[in-house]
């Protein structure tokens, strides 16, 4: 994939979105392992939760997580913030494609993890922070 969208209303399976390069893939349900592997440039969002070692081999993609995901050793932890771009990315893939998110999704607070250290890569992982 070299730029466009792709929503999957669903799950998909083990390397969803892998190699997407410029590319934006929604998926409204859990996605597998190595999801997002070696993206570049390209976001996947993902609604549910998330498989085994997503965003190896990143070089700056970036990787929306709202539901449960296992953070790589290989990532970096940067900052907790409220990023404008994930709630206009969110807002936009309500209205277009009816996905809806999970409440605190729009303003809730983000931890932000840097990687794929490996590459080294400059890829980001958003993983919105639940209240405990």
């Amino acid at each position: 994939m070299t730029g466009g969208e792709i929503v999957v209303n669903g799950s998909a399976g083990a390397e969803a979105g892998a190699r997407v390069r410029r590319g934006l893939i929604a998926v409204g349900g859990d996605v597998g392992a190595d999801a997002a592997r070696a993206i570049i440039a390209g976001t996947l969002v993902v609604f549910g939760g998330s498989g085994a070692n997503p965003g190896r081999g990143s070089k700056r993609g970036s990787i929306v997580a709202l539901g449960d995901i296992d953070i790589p050793s290989t990532y970096a932890y940067a900052c907790t913030y409220q990023p404008v771009y994930v709630r206009m990315l969110l807002t936009y893939l309500y209205r277009r494609y009816g996905l809806a998110s999970s409440d605190g999704a729009l303003d809730g607070p983000y931890a932000r993890y840097c990687g794929d250290a490996g590459t080294p890569g400059k890829g980001e992982i958003l993983r919105l922070e639940r209240p405990t």
